[in-house]
């Protein structure tokens, strides 16, 4: 259930959260039509802790305050589709009154994390801490406040990352030799390789390298597409001679990249590919499609 649908009224009181370490890293997203939010960062094995100020605008009789960690894939046209990936409970607070300000410390940690959060175009994985406290009886529904937070999951460097190394081209007309240093690429990363005319026979217009995100997404058992460009570099300017060989250094940092995510509770992937085009005089396009892998560096 996504936590789009739990907020429904103006709970008889003010909640007010205050996480720990208030100068902390903060990353900002879009949610909606350009409304921007900025929250704050976790690491997946950091414990989210905090205070709770709860001001009540009558007393109040309460059964309970729980605070909740959930993971939710929400899809961004598909509300109904969103689904629940992960829940932790902790109890605040035992059953009583409030009648004035009351401050409660929070702290809530989980070991199944194993996506971080993620803002795609048409699905994402967002986490929320969620306050609720509950109303006498029990069966009402609890008047609840939710913050969202982001998780990242920082990775050692893989301990294996061969070179990629390819050609491209057309039969007899264009043919070139190329290669990328390594597979996997941390987010501050820089991918260096570079490319070798073997032939060109054919006057080309330009060379370049684009780094493309590919997000697929499942709603109702179909699987959706959706592929975006997030960064193109021009290698070659002109049409190269044969024999000629041009480097390539492409800086990652700061391009709005995220990690690689497989199978996401079978809802959703992310992979990026890095793709070689040739464009001659006549707008005819060669290209070569390889895949990368990337990741937060620790």
């Amino acid at each position: 259930m996504s936590l789009r649908r739990l907020m429904k009224t103006a709970p008889p009181l003010d909640f007010v959260v205050k996480f720990t370490d208030e100068s902390r890293k903060k990353i900002t997203l879009t949610k909606g039509k350009n409304k921007m939010v900025e929250i704050p960062v976790f690491q997946d094995k950091e414990a989210i802790q905090g205070t709770l100020k709860m001001t009540p605008k009558r007393q109040i009789d309460h059964h309970g305050l729980l605070v909740e960690l959930i993971g939710v894939v929400e899809f961004t046209n598909q509300t109904k589709q969103d689904t629940e990936i992960l829940r932790v409970k902790q109890t605040l607070l035992e059953p009583g009154s409030m009648a004035e300000e009351v401050t409660v410390p929070f702290k809530i940690e989980s070991e199944e994390i194993s996506f971080e959060t993620y803002n795609g175009a048409n699905v994402g994985l967002h986490y929320y801490v969620r306050f609720s406290l509950y109303k006498t009886p029990t069966k009402s529904t609890p008047w609840s406040f939710s913050e969202e937070v982001a998780i990242h999951i920082p990775r050692p460097p893989p301990l294996s990352d061969p070179a990629i190394k390819d050609d491209v081209g057309v039969e007899d007309t264009v043919h070139i030799d190329f290669e990328y240093n390594k597979t996997k690429y941390h987010l501050d990363d820089v991918i260096m390789g570079k490319i070798f005319f073997i032939l060109c026979r054919v006057q080309l217009r330009s060379v370049e390298l684009m780094v493309v995100r590919r997000e697929s997404y499942n709603v109702n058992n179909d699987v959706h597409n959706d592929t975006q460009t997030v960064l193109k570099y021009e290698l070659v300017d002109g049409s190269p001679v044969r024999g000629e060989t041009v480097p390539i250094r492409l800086f990652l940092k700061g391009r709005g990249l995220t990690p690689t995510y497989t199978n996401v509770n079978n809802k959703f992937s992310v992979r990026y590919f890095l793709i070689l085009s040739m464009i001659d005089e006549s707008e005819h396009r060669c290209y070569n499609q390889q895949e990368i892998f990337l990741y937060r560096r620790q």
